[in-house]
């Protein structure tokens, strides 16, 4: 058993079509979160839905038709939800809500377009969740300018249960790749089209930038333009740093799963009635559409947790399957004919093989995430002049420059309740010593570790006396990928 830990939750807050935007929400990690998720509580007849946020808006609000959502970033204080409002820039749509679960073109359990919700965000912190299978850590970047698409095999052989892709924008805060298309490409100058597609098979995983060259808008990896923020809070960032965790869950930790090939022209129910009632609190609920078919057959798309058009002409393709849920129930929508549960084109891989699936193997599944063992994440003791690294039930100290170890033990566990005694310190002038030397990271000029990150490496390196690490601060310019049992910070 893996155990994910529960989540840390703020209040709820009711939102009103309209209100100011971003609405900050601070949290008390203070280190940048391992998953983000924005729950938009709603009442649909005598029951209460949730509805998801989004990484990134795709469209802007001269675009016409309704529109849904509420566009999250975080840092390792706080998370900016963005909503959507009138801005009048060049011209006005009313029509943006909190969630939406699309136009006729969308097939569902009942159509929804919710202008008032109660908003609150979960929070996870890295050692929150088992150590992932696969990590990657600033090595890869996305650009509208670059490829029109970023590879990054992860090669443990078996499709994970979750990835999170996190991109890192140059503001510091940080924006979540999606699955779901709903806007083709820019149909005016004045338009815009933001985010980044993911989708993974069992040993690559994909993004897919909005990339500049289809129409004459304006495109980027993430942005929250008018119809989403006021002027002074709009922006559009054209490239970002990569950071992705890949988990693998035990039987146990998967309470429920259940998948169906859909599409158009397939009888099958579009509400998942769940075996018993599931927390809303803790537990994460995720919807995936399979290709069945095409250029990326058996790679894996999520769902997106509103809809952030209504399908119509004007947004010629997309592709996308969207989803409420409550304790007891899975909704969904996705498009029937002339529409796709899965694309790729237009903006979205420029010049790449294209995906175009009427139908797709589409699983919904609850992973538990309840789990009252105790974490390590509150720190073992400082020792003066000494550095410490911890992940998640070993510590390492290592003396810093100028200070010498009096021999002590330097490497310390977690015995579930509490953490090792150690005699290690640092005193007195060691002396000149001899500093390895690190590498610069071509993002900004930091000190990182390229390749395989093991916490083993860094007990013999701390045991023969080697000091390699920067203060704990300083780790988040680690830059690392493979099977990684560390933590990173960003």
């Amino acid at each position: 058993m893996l155990c994910i830990r529960a989540p840390w939750l703020s209040t709820w807050q009711t939102f009103t079509q309209n209100q100011p935007s971003p609405t900050v929400i601070p949290h008390p990690l203070n280190e940048y979160p391992a998953k983000v998720d924005v729950q938009i509580r709603v009442t649909e007849g005598s029951q209460q839905q949730i509805f998801s946020g989004i990484g990134s808006c795709q469209r802007d609000d001269d675009d016409p038709n309704p529109y849904g959502g509420i566009v999250y970033i975080y840092n390792h204080q706080e998370v900016k939800l963005y909503t959507p409002i009138i801005s009048n820039t060049p011209s006005s749509n009313q029509d943006g809500v909190f969630a939406y679960t699309g136009g006729a073109v969308f097939n569902g359990p009942f159509a929804g377009k919710y202008a008032t919700a109660d908003i609150r965000v979960r929070v996870w912190r890295m050692c929150d969740f088992p150590p992932a299978n696969f990590t990657s850590a600033n090595v890869h970047t996305v650009s509208t300018s670059g490829s029109s698409y970023t590879d990054i095999p992860h090669n443990i052989g078996y499709y994970p249960d979750l990835i999170v892709v996190q991109l890192k924008l140059p503001n510091g805060f940080v924006s979540e790749a999606q699955g779901a298309v709903f806007k083709e490409q820019a149909v005016y100058s004045y338009n815009i089209v933001c985010g980044v597609i993911m989708a993974y098979d069992s040993s690559n995983i994909r993004l897919w930038p909005a990339t500049n060259g289809i129409g004459s808008g304006q495109y980027g990896v993430f942005c929250v333009s008018d119809g989403w923020s006021t002027t002074e809070s709009a922006y559009t960032y054209s490239s970002a740093n990569v950071y992705v965790q890949a988990w693998k869950f035990s039987i146990s930790d998967i309470l429920f799963t259940q998948t169906d090939t859909r599409g158009s022209g397939i009888s099958v129910s579009s509400t998942i009635t769940l075996p018993q009632p599931f927390n809303i609190d803790n537990h994460i609920f995720l919807v995936q559409s399979q290709a069945v078919d095409g250029s990326y057959i058996n790679y894996m798309f999520e769902g997106a947790g509103s809809a952030l058009s209504d399908g119509s002409a004007f947004f010629a393709r997309i592709g996308a399957v969207v989803y409420s849920y409550n304790q007891n129930e899975i909704n969904l929508w996705y498009p029937g004919a002339g529409d796709y549960l899965i694309f790729i084109g237009g903006t979205w891989g420029l010049g790449a093989p294209t995906q175009q699936s009427t139908t797709a193997s589409v699983s919904v599944k609850v992973f538990k995430a309840d789990s009252t063992l105790p974490g390590v994440t509150s720190p073992p003791d400082d020792i003066a002049n000494a550095y410490k690294f911890f992940s998640y039930n070993t510590t390492v100290y290592t003396c810093m420059p100028g200070y010498q170890s009096n021999g002590g033990k330097s490497v310390i566990a977690y015995t579930g309740t509490q953490w090792e005694q150690t005699d290690f310190n640092c005193t007195g002038a060691a002396g000149c010593r001899e500093v390895v030397n690190r590498p610069h990271n071509i993002y900004g000029h930091k000190p990182f570790i390229s390749g395989h990150f093991h916490i083993g490496r860094l007990m013999r390196a701390a045991m023969a006396g080697i000091n390699l690490w920067q203060p704990p601060w300083m780790i988040g310019s680690l830059q690392t990928e493979g099977h990684v049992t560390g933590q990173y910070i960003m």
